[in-house]
């Protein structure tokens, strides 16, 4: 296939429908835009191939949306993205395409129906005959992620996320700006995926593989303070929010009440996901939020904070109190110290009256002229002295000549 040919295949095989593509220039950042058709898109990748790196959104999305999961709408593939970097389990693309092939094997997972390598990584795509809904495609999605994960392949932790993008077929990849990659996309396996037979052949695989060992608990953060009231607090704000969230958003939350550092933020999350109705998982899986709950890691970068709680309460609608910072308590905290002072920083104008101020002699530079340690002014149009006067003061002072007979 040519890389139009490829790009296409891309736009209209493995997902369809208006969505995003998005580009990055080396040691430029990332833009996007939508597009609502196919020549639209095409257009989009023209304008940027051969000096950036390039993706499209897997899920269709309507116009005037951002590119959240929330607002997919539905998509046409699995997929497993698995990268080839050096620093992960494998070092080039051969070994993560041989990683994949083991894993489809051992899982008895039906073969992919094109694979695209990446230039430095390699993505398994299983395409459905026509696209589904987020609800439908999300569980599936959700299985396949854990059983990538389970049986250690390796592959990027996106094949759940709905508002992925990947990179475009028939296009380059500039990890390394000097030498840019072509992608290339071949087909495997022709005809189409069945989601059921598919779902099926994952749900298989997991039922034979053993639970994962429990992980020890995690010493949380210092978060709000441990309180009755901040526990109330906690579950209010989680009760106005859908534990049937997208994944990503379920995952988040579980982690921001993790970063509450209450001690019962455990029990707390785990009592709120199992009032989930979805998941395609009844009666709620525990192991599944064990896995969950034990990758939550505060020293991450951009770690997940209790500010994330915060902030998806307010958008379902909470209105009521918000549990306070430690350093917030604190600074309101009244403590009866002898030693401690308080210096205020008047902030406006301050004024005093006269009976009130201490008389104090003054002392002068020119009796009767100039006073010391104040503020003086000397007044005068342009061109009268007024800085020869300035000079001849500084003059006699430093050099004790004496000053004029005023």
């Amino acid at each position: 296939m040519t890389p139009l040919e490829q790009q296409h295949l891309f736009l209209t095989e493995l997902r369809t429908g208006p969505g995003f593509i998005g580009w990055k220039t080396p040691g430029a950042a990332y833009k996007q835009d939508t597009f609502q058709t196919t020549d639209e898109a095409i257009e989009l990748i023209a304008d940027n191939l051969g000096n950036a790196n390039i993706w499209g959104s897997m899920a269709t999305f309507p116009p005037g949306v951002s590119r959240d999961a929330v607002n997919a709408i539905s998509l046409k593939s699995f997929w497993l993205d698995v990268d080839a970097h050096g620093k992960g389990p494998y070092d080039t693309p051969d070994e993560a395409l041989a990683g994949i092939k083991a894993f489809i094997v051992n899982a008895v997972l039906p073969k992919p129906n094109f694979v695209h390598m990446t230039g430095h990584g390699v993505q398994a795509f299983w395409v459905l005959p026509s696209s589904i809904s987020k609800g439908d495609w999300q569980p599936v999605a959700d299985d396949l992620q854990e059983l990538a994960e389970r049986m250690g392949l390796g592959a990027d932790s996106i094949t759940a996320d709905a508002a992925r993008i990947l990179r475009v077929p028939g296009t380059y990849n500039f990890r390394d700006p000097d030498n840019p990659v072509e992608t290339v996309i071949f087909e495997v396996k022709p005809n189409y995926t069945d989601r059921a037979s598919f779902h099926a052949a994952i749900s298989n695989a997991l039922s034979k593989l053993p639970p994962p060992p429990k992980k020890p608990t995690k010493a949380l953060p210092a978060g709000i303070p441990d309180t009755p009231a901040n526990v109330a607090l906690v579950k209010a704000m989680l009760s106005v929010i859908d534990p049937d969230s997208d994944y990503p958003i379920w995952r988040d939350i579980c982690w921001a009440v993790a970063a509450s550092g209450l001690s019962d933020a455990e029990t707390i999350a785990r009592d709120w996901s199992a009032t989930a109705a979805r998941w395609d998982k009844v009666p709620f899986d525990d192991e599944a939020f064990d896995t969950v709950w034990h990758g939550y890691d505060p020293e991450r970068e951009k770690a997940i904070g209790f500010g994330t709680l915060v902030h998806h309460a307010r958008q379902a609608g909470y209105a009521g109190d918000i549990p306070r910072a430690p350093e917030e308590f604190e600074k309101l905290e009244f403590k009866e110290d002898a030693s401690a002072t308080v210096t205020i920083t008047p902030k406006g104008l301050m004024t005093q009256r006269a009976s009130d101020i201490e008389p104090e002699p003054v002392e002068w530079l020119i009796e009767g002229a100039i006073p010391m340690g104040m503020l003086v002014v000397i007044g005068g149009q342009p061109g009268m002295g007024k800085s020869q006067i300035a000079i001849k003061l500084a003059a006699a002072v430093t050099t004790g000549e004496g000053l004029p007979d005023v």
